[in-house]
């Protein structure tokens, strides 16, 4: 037996074998959330039956934020510009800020910055960023690539 057709329905996954239904699993799937389903078949005899091993829903959080990790300038630096690389798919954005310190324990406040822009915050010997990414579809999800900063 094969399991040929696992589908989303109103009101739940459908699973049908040779165009039949079997069984449905009743949960809530809000419209346009993709699926990632394993399914599996143990070897033996007589042949077991295809079980599924999961199913889960995979969307994306309507927002979020990443810090980085404190960067060592070496001594204190007037910071220059910044640069990225990103993805944003149609209903995501992304921002940028920026924080700087002298000693590493006081920071200036976040400023945010455009890419290709002058970093507004003070001249300092360390530098830390935040980016700020949200979207207004569950399936989509913006993408920082990379990220470069320049300084004297």
């Amino acid at each position: 037996m094969i399991i040929d057709r696992i589908q989303p329905v109103s009101g739940g996954i459908q699973f049908s074998v040779d165009g039949v239904v079997l069984t449905t699993i009743n949960l809530t799937i809000p419209s346009g959330t993709p699926l990632a389903i394993a399914k599996s078949a143990f070897s033996g005899a007589p042949q077991p039956p295809l079980q599924v091993d999961s199913v889960s829903m995979t969307s994306y959080a309507s927002s979020g934020t990443f810090t980085s990790s404190v960067f060592d300038a070496g001594s204190n630096v007037n910071w220059g510009y910044v640069n990225w690389t990103a993805n944003l798919p149609a209903g995501t954005t992304l921002t940028v800020q920026i924080s700087s310190s002298t000693d590493g324990v006081n920071w200036s406040n976040w400023s945010p910055v455009t890419n290709g822009g002058t970093i507004a915050s003070p001249s300092g010997r360390y530098l830390r960023y935040q980016v700020l990414l949200t979207t207004t579809d569950p399936t989509l999800t913006p993408v920082l690539d990379d990220i470069s900063f320049t300084w004297s």
